[in-house]
């Protein structure tokens, strides 16, 4: 009866409720629309003040994100109340990006796109908010102080400590913001400082610690002070990376030398593997267990055979023929060797500790101590430093000890290698470069200058040189590896070629580590100090 009634005075409206129980939600917008132009019609109350929209409308549209179509039936022409429904709607859908923006993955994205739409309906708090969230820091900045100018005389003064204090912050994320490199973000930080806190000093100091000498000069040319600033700075960083340069090249040095120690020990271990597995294949054969042999062969060969036993049983059994076949042929070549030992008791309590009671001692052989012989065993245990037939271990734990030779000195190797390299369009090595193009322009400082050209150069040498001869060496040794010789009649040896062992397995690190350099200075640094001359 309801829903009749209903019906009769406002069919859109019943449409409407049936459209929301069938989650057809574009269609109950429609129908809602209609009947609020129903009801307005029929001059309800409700509808003439227009609450229908907020209590009703927006939210189905935001709910079930209907902006699109919600735009185009409130469209912002025809009256006020339709131009502010259009603006609401616009808020809405700027906030739905912003929220999905800070959700998912499309981080910057949708952030832009909210910024956009609130920026353009003037919505201040919305587009603060979203100019922070895709860091753009110019149009949040503006927009505070657009918001400052709307106040009165004594909110613009509070109002304007708010704005020093919040540029602060701005500079420090800006400063730490990993989207940017290292020198860019110094250089915007330091505009905010200057240009919305008003704070020279500090602009000046966040270019200096980017080692932007140039931008610092041009910035502090007003004061002499700032100027004697710089290129103290300057000079400090060039006495500072010298040390460091030596630092480094000497780390590389010492580490490449280590690495051609331990990376033939790991392949060795990779080779010994492998023959583990081989062996402990032949002793299974030998103790008659061809099933259990069978199981043992690579993975990769079993799989290989069961997928092309859809094709045909007799290629997968001739398969697995040939391979058994050849693993019979290798444990035949190796020698027979027992895969059963036979051991006394005495033999299996030969390397047992001696406060392992249980095999035969003097307990009466059931491994039990009576209560006096615990009580005198704890104070001998507390004498010796021993607990639980242990000695106590101090200074450093076995766990944190990387064994010589082994996988995790190899990894630790190679990690301080790409630390201690400087390739091309690194940070570090185009500050070094700025730093001694601004050094022997200053006049002043073209001996240290000099000095921090010519510690890059003998360092890039030396890193250059250890790896050369580190790779020619491994050369020399996989080519005698490679090539067999034998002895002619005049007691002369001769080399046979095409005899060659079987290739080294890969550990995968090889042509990185190789490939492990110093990038090269500016080119005009090399022209300047080759009219130079020698110092």
């Amino acid at each position: 009866r309801n829903y009749q009634r209903t019906y009769e005075l406002n069919p859109a409206r019943a449409k409407y409720e049936i459209d929301v129980m069938l989650e057809r939600f574009e269609s109950a917008l429609r129908h809602l629309v209609a009947a609020n132009e129903h009801e307005n019609q029929l001059e309800h109350e409700s509808c003439a003040t227009g609450t229908f929209f907020e209590t009703e409308c927006l939210p189905l549209i935001q709910n079930q994100k209907l902006f699109r179509l919600a735009l185009e039936l409130f469209p912002p022409y025809g009256s006020s109340l339709q131009l502010s429904r259009h603006t609401q709607i616009l808020e809405a859908l700027g906030y739905s990006l912003l929220n999905e923006a800070t959700h998912r993955s499309l981080l910057v994205e949708k952030a832009q796109e909210a910024l956009n739409l609130l920026v353009s309906i003037g919505c201040v708090e919305g587009g603060k908010r979203a100019a922070r969230v895709c860091g753009d820091w110019r149009t949040y900045l503006t927009l505070c102080v657009e918001e400052l100018e709307t106040l009165g005389e004594e909110e613009q003064l509070s109002g304007n400590t708010e704005l020093i204090n919040t540029a602060y912050e701005v500079a420090e994320e800006v400063s730490q913001n990993p989207q940017f490199d290292r020198k860019t973000r110094m250089q915007e930080a330091s505009q905010i400082l200057s240009q919305y806190a008003n704070d020279d000093e500090a602009a000046l100091d966040m270019l200096l610690s980017g080692e932007l000498w140039n931008e610092a000069r041009h910035f502090s040319r007003t004061q002499a002070r700032w100027i004697a600033k710089t290129l103290e700075a300057a000079g400090d960083y060039a006495h500072t990376g010298i040390l460091d340069l030596t630092e480094k090249c000497d780390a590389f040095v010492v580490a490449n030398q280590r690495y051609a120690v331990v990376l033939p020990l790991r392949h060795q271990a990779k080779i010994d593997e492998e023959e583990g597995l081989a062996q402990e294949m032949a002793k299974e054969f030998e103790a008659g267990s061809v099933f259990s042999l069978a199981s043992n062969i690579s993975a990769s060969s079993l799989r290989s055979t069961r997928s092309n036993a859809s094709s045909g049983s007799t290629g997968s059994l001739s398969s697995m023929r040939s391979v058994v076949s050849s693993s019979i042929s290798s444990v035949i070549l190796a020698g027979g060797v027992s895969a059963f030992s036979i051991s006394s008791g005495d033999d299996m309590n030969k390397h047992k500790s001696k406060f392992n009671t249980i095999g035969g001692d003097n307990t009466g052989g059931n491994g039990h101590l009576s209560k006096a012989q615990r009580k005198k065993l704890n104070k001998e245990n507390k004498k010796k430093g021993v607990k639980g037939g242990k000695k106590f271990m101090k200074g450093s734990s076995k766990k944190n000890k990387i064994v010589p030779g082994s996988d995790a000195e190899l990894q630790s190797l190679i990690s301080t290698l790409k630390g201690k390299s400087i390739p091309e369009n690194d940070d570090y090595l185009l500050s070094i470069g700025e730093t001694i193009i601004f050094l022997l322009r200053s006049q002043t400082k073209i001996g240290l200058a000099r000095e921090l050209y010519d510690a890059y150069r003998n360092c890039r040498e030396r890193v250059a040189t250890s790896q050369s001869e580190r790779i020619a060496a491994h050369q020399v040794e996989e080519s005698n590896n490679n090539t067999h010789t034998n002895e002619n009649g005049n007691g002369e040896y001769r080399a046979v070629e095409g005899v060659n062992e079987p290739s080294k397995p890969s550990i995968g690190c090889e042509k990185e580590v190789d490939a492990l350099h110093w990038g090269t200075l500016p080119e005009t640094v090399h022209s300047f100090f080759s009219y130079m001359g020698a110092p």
